[in-house]
């Protein structure tokens, strides 16, 4: 055995230095709360987003279905206008139908802007083959020339699609567009 210095056995042995060892922190619940945060923050906002984006508009629009779909009869609800015009493309008249129920109400127009003609009649909606039928009756002159005389009954072929209703007439092709 090898010997030592005699006053090697006078100092202290070295000690070795510990390392820290690293304690856990209390922040792993505030990590989860923040993520949790974060989460619900991106969820609204895609809620909010979407709202905005998406209101408005029918659900039949976006493609969602939201029931049976309408008959002819609550698709024609509401305002429908055309205007008429001549071979050179002059307006001559604007005609405007407001459709409540089983009655029309049609309100001619000058090209001015002052009312020519108001008549009033009763309808119903029927099948012949494969054609829609729109057939008037019961009608009276409300203003204009002939007022208080009884307006001719009639019948047409009609197509409704969207904002879209076409009147095949024996006069001609007449399309309506929904008022708005």
């Amino acid at each position: 055995m090898r010997r030592r210095d005699d006053d090697s056995d006078l100092e202290p042995p070295r000690r070795r230095r510990r390392r820290r060892t690293k304690t856990e922190s209390g922040n792993g619940p505030v990590l989860i709360l923040v993520c949790l945060g974060i989460g619900l923050l991106v969820v609204a906002g895609t809620g909010v987003v979407g709202y905005l984006l998406l209101r408005g508009k029918p659900a039949a629009d976006l493609g969602l279905v939201v029931g049976p779909p309408k008959s002819d009869l609550e698709q024609l609800a509401g305002s429908w206008e055309c205007t008429f015009r001549d071979p050179a493309g002059n307006v001559f008249m604007h005609k405007v139908k407001q459709i409540a129920g089983t009655t029309e109400t049609a309100t001619w127009y000058r090209p001015d802007g002052s009312v020519f003609r108001v008549n009033r009649v009763e309808f119903e909606l029927g099948v012949r083959g494969t054609n829609k039928v729109f057939r008037y009756f019961n009608g009276w002159v409300v203003d204009g020339p002939g007022a208080g005389q009884p307006f001719p009954s009639g019948e047409y072929v009609y197509t409704l699609e969207g904002d879209t209703w076409t009147e095949y007439d024996p006069g001609g092709v007449i399309e309506w567009t929904r008022r708005r």
